[in-house]
């Protein structure tokens, strides 16, 4: 299942530990994998992609930053 939330934050670190928590979460509520995309808005729509979450489905959370 895809989902996709906007949400405001004050700079990119906060919104990185918030994804991370939901992330988390998430994927203690399922068996399967999660994995949760952050990024910023630019003009017109474009995002910047800072990186994403990953839940391994037993219990492993990781950042991978995009490059």
């Amino acid at each position: 299942m895809e989902r996709s939330r906007l949400m405001p934050f004050a700079n990119d670190a906060e919104a990185i530990a918030a994804a991370g928590r939901v992330a988390e979460t998430e994927g203690r509520r399922s068996p399967e994998p999660v994995s949760l995309m952050v990024g910023r808005n630019l003009e017109e729509g474009q995002v910047e992609w800072l990186g994403g979450w990953d839940w391994d489905g037993e219990g492993a959370l990781e950042w991978d930053a995009a490059l």
